[in-house]
């Protein structure tokens, strides 16, 4: 009964006009079943097909999404690097600026020893006389070589006066810079970095040497005569050979004689030890200090002792009264400065001074 309900036919009559024959089409059941059947199965499988399509692309659209933001991270990221290398190449040529200046001011320093530290030297050069009472600064000094290791090729501009981020009173084309190029400005800035450290530990040796150098040097300066002894400034008697004033014959004067009032102060012209005080027909009374350089000062005809012998003495210290005891014509101080006991002009320390200060002053007037 099934396998005749199969193979059984339906004939199909299709008319085409009145005069024209009838067609027949003779189909199996099989068929008329099978044909809804599949088109179903194709539906079924097209809208399968159509949700994992539809599953997959939502998938992909929430990978999309999160792949964006992860993108956009990774750019913030990049960017903050890229300006945090720009900040420290900002930062870099602000240390190698400094660094700079600090080896300047070691140099200026080494140069500042060399020239001024050496007491045989110091008198070498001359110049006008010395009327102020003020002492050389050496930390003045310091503060200058600042100043002029700080300067900028530019007249008026300061080195640091642009900020890698200003955003104030500035302009131009806007070229966004490649990673290539930041990369390079990476790879330069450490290489600076490097050399700075290289610097740095050169300079870790050189400073300390060079301060130790410039304290020894400053307590010997104090210790060099150039303190300028009295307030008056008359010179009426240089060092040398001159005509005696007693004996009208021609002499040698171991000194220098100033001119002034009975009663004016008579200051120490460096620091030292008082060796020697008391009274000669020839010095009047006098005063001799020792000086730590190895020179000594002697002052005579003084009116009046106003220190004792083994005192501790510092420049500019008050230490007696001008008068004119002794071999004298006059109301003045004879002053001497030795070298291993023997006389030397003792104008050229005090010329000296004057040297230095005037450097100082113009120095801190550019500061």
């Amino acid at each position: 009964m099934k396998k005749q309900w199969i193979s059984n036919k339906i004939t199909i009559v299709v008319m085409r006009g009145a005069h024209q024959s009838v067609k027949q089409i003779h189909l199996h059941k099989l068929l008329l079943v099978a044909v809804p059947l599949l088109l179903a199965a194709a539906l079924a499988l097209l809208a399968s097909m159509l949700y994992v399509r539809t599953v997959s692309l939502t998938a992909l659209t929430a990978e999309k999404s999160a792949f964006d933001t992860t993108l956009a991270q990774k750019e913030e990221e990049i960017d903050r690097l890229q300006n945090e290398v720009l900040q420290l190449t900002a930062l870099t040529d602000e240390v190698e600026h400094r660094m700079n200046r600090i080896a300047q001011m070691e140099s200026q320093l080494q140069q500042f020893v060399n020239e001024y530290g050496n007491p045989k030297e110091y008198a070498k050069s001359s110049g006008t006389v010395r009327t102020s009472t003020s002492s050389p600064n050496v930390s003045a000094l310091s503060g200058a070589s600042s100043s002029a290791a700080g300067e900028s090729p530019l007249p008026g501009l300061s080195p640091l006066a642009s900020p890698w981020d200003a955003t104030d009173n500035v302009g131009g084309e806007f070229r966004e810079a490649t990673s290539a190029e930041i990369v390079g400005v990476a790879k330069e800035t450490g290489e600076r970095l490097r050399n700075l450290q290289t610097a740095l530990s050169s300079l870790d040796e050189k400073v300390p040497v060079t301060l130790q150098k410039v304290l020894n040097m400053e307590s010997l300066l104090k210790g060099i005569p150039t303190q300028w002894p009295t307030e008056s400034t008359r010179l009426t008697s240089l060092f040398g050979y001159r005509k005696d004033p007693f004996k009208k014959k021609a002499a040698y004067h171991s000194g220098i004689d100033i001119g002034g009032t009975t009663g004016d102060p008579i200051y120490a012209a460096a620091d030292g030890t008082v060796t020697e005080t008391g009274f000669s027909n020839s010095r009047g009374r006098y005063i001799v200090i020792k000086h730590p350089s190895g020179l000594s000062t002697r002052y005579f005809h003084l009116y009046q002792i106003e220190t004792e012998a083994n005192a501790k003495v510092s420049k500019g210290d008050r230490i007696g009264q001008m008068g004119s005891s002794g071999r004298s014509t006059g109301t003045h101080l004879h002053f001497e400065v030795l070298e291993q006991d023997t006389p030397i002009d003792p104008l050229p320390f005090l010329e000296r001074l004057a040297d230095i200060a005037a450097t100082a002053d113009t120095h801190m007037e550019h500061e």
